[in-house]
Order: C-alpha cells, then sequence, then structure tokens
C-alpha cells in the first residue's frame, strides 16, 4: 500500500512547489483540484460560488482516486490546502478506518513570505494558477483554519 501525503496550507503558501519537492523524495503522484478546475472551466474564478461546488466534487472524486492508486502501492500527494478543522479531521476518519497510510503536511508561512508569494504569481502565472487580488485574499484566509500541531505529521515553516 502506498502512503497518501496531504498538503494543507493557506493560499499561495508554496503547497504546489512543495508538493512537486515531495513528489520527486517520495516518487509520488500528484493529484491537484486547482490544476483540474482549470481544466474544465479556464474562465471559472476561484471566488465563486461555481468555484465552490466545483472544488467540492472534485476533492470527493480526487480522495476517491487517491486511495485507489495507493491501494496499488503507489504514493499519492493531494494538493488543495485542506482549510478547514473539519474537512482535516473527516478525511483523517475516513483514512484511519479505512486503513490507508497517510501524512498530513502543513506549510506555515509568514505574512511577508505570504506577500512575496502572490507578488510572484501574480506576475508569472502558470496555466493554472489564479490570480490573487485583496478580495480573494481576503476570502480565503478568512476560511482558513491553522492546524493543530497534534494533528499534523510534518509541519513546515516558511519564513
Amino acid at each position: 500500500m502506498g502512503t497518501i501525503y496531504l498538503i494543507c496550507g493557506k493560499i499561495c503558501s508554496g503547497k504546489t512547489y512543495y508538493a512537486k519537492e515531495l513528489a520527486e523524495e517520495k516518487n509520488a503522484l500528484i493529484l491537484s483540484c486547482d490544476e483540474l478546475s482549470r481544466i474544465i472551466d479556464r474562465n471559472i474564478s476561484i471566488d465563486s460560488d461555481k468555484y465552490d461546488v466545483i472544488a467540492k466534487e472534485l476533492q470527493s472524486y480526487l480522495i476517491w482516486r487517491a486511495v485507489d492508486i495507493s491501494s496499488h502501492g503507489v504514493n499519492v500527494i493531494l494538493d488543495w490546502g485542506f482549510w478547514t478543522e473539519r474537512d482535516r479531521a473527516a478525511l483523517s476518519y475516513f483514512m484511519t478506518d479505512h486503513g490507508f497510510k497517510y501524512e498530513w503536511h502543513y506549510l506555515d508561512i509568514s505574512e511577508e513570505h505570504l506577500k512575496k508569494n502572490i507578488e510572484k504569481r501574480n506576475s508569472h502565472p502558470s496555466a493554472f494558477d489564479y490570480f490573487v487580488d485583496e478580495g480573494l485574499l481576503e476570502k480565503c484566509l478568512s476560511r482558513f483554519e491553522v492546524p493543530d500541531k497534534s494533528s499534523i505529521h510534518v509541519w513546515k515553516t516558511i519564513k
């Protein structure tokens, strides 16, 4: 059985960059909600209600795929933030209850570094990146709940 790595962090905290590094280190496949949502609808805005609905459906699908893939011995990384304690606790319970190997990785980013990441992302976006303005940043940060350290396997501080 492979391990499922769950990347938790705020918008623009470097989750995808970290996921790519981890994928190399752990020989893992990355499954990204943002990537799939942009493939489905290139014009979708992350601050729309439509995005919220699509993201929840994609996340459910990607969890199912991760479980299936890991059952064949392949390591998988789920890259989308896991912003609420409720979602993280439910997924941890599901993984434990079904005997899946998993690890939570949290990117704890300073406000200064977050601002630098946003500037860099907005000036050089990839095909799957969203432009992050003040309104979107405020919305996303208001939804994010910092995890309890006892629930995280790897706590990476980015200063």
